[in-house]
């Protein structure tokens, strides 16, 4: 199967995904660059806990079906407004972590940093503003903010977690719930204060110089 180690790792993601309860049902959506002006993405309305490497579609850098009888994700507009603002993007992974979608519901911010861990790994955190799933303004917004962060939150809807593979956008999805959840039973307890401005820059030329 043509692109098989891609579809694999989509495939493993989604699983995870599943498996971790940062999706549902048919919910979420990963996608990885293939050439300058292909993708690969999950269709639209699959289970991602029990998706197959065949049932992946192949798009145009437009979001058209390569196939035309196999129906791309929904969100497909978000995972190109990152490709197309971030020349470094190898894959793309939305979903609907928990804890960090109820931090913007109750209109808290996550780019307050809060944990050492989250400075290194994810970096700023930006909420966008509302706007329709699947509309090109949400598009839109996630590119704007996709050109300096790799962690996105949409407001009343999900991340946007960027990677040079599937497994790094992942993984930086899993640290931002684990991070949002220290963050929202902390508030149960007390008010966080964050990390101050100069401890969060030294930590910054730290994550500088890792791979992450």
């Amino acid at each position: 199967m043509i692109w098989a180690g891609k579809r694999a790792a989509i495939v493993e993601t989604c699983r995870r995904m599943y498996a971790r309860g940062l999706v549902s049902g048919g919910q979420g959506n990963v996608s990885v660059r293939l050439t300058d002006e292909l993708i690969l993405i999950t269709p639209s309305g699959v289970n991602k806990g029990f998706i197959r490497p065949e049932d992946l579609v192949v798009a145009s850098m437009d979001g058209r079906p390569v196939d035309p009888d196999l129906e791309v994700s929904s969100e497909i507009k978000v995972h190109l407004a990152c490709y197309r603002n971030r020349p470094d993007c190898g894959a793309v992974v939305h979903a609907h972590p928990v804890a960090s979608v109820a931090l913007t519901l109750a209109g808290l911010s996550l780019e307050p940093a809060f944990l050492p861990e989250s400075v290194i790994t994810l970096g700023s955190v930006p909420t966008g503003r509302y706007a329709t799933p699947s509309s090109v303004e949400l598009a839109q917004d996630v590119g704007r903010l996709a050109v300096d962060h790799n962690v996105i939150m949409m407001e009343r809807h999900g991340a946007v977690c960027l990677g040079s593979d599937p497994f790094m956008a992942y993984d930086r999805l899993e640290s931002l719930e684990h991070n949002s959840r220290i963050v929202l039973l902390a508030r149960t307890l007390s008010q966080p204060s964050p990390l101050p401005d100069a401890e969060v820059e030294r930590l910054r030329i730290i994550a500088a110089g890792m791979d992450y």
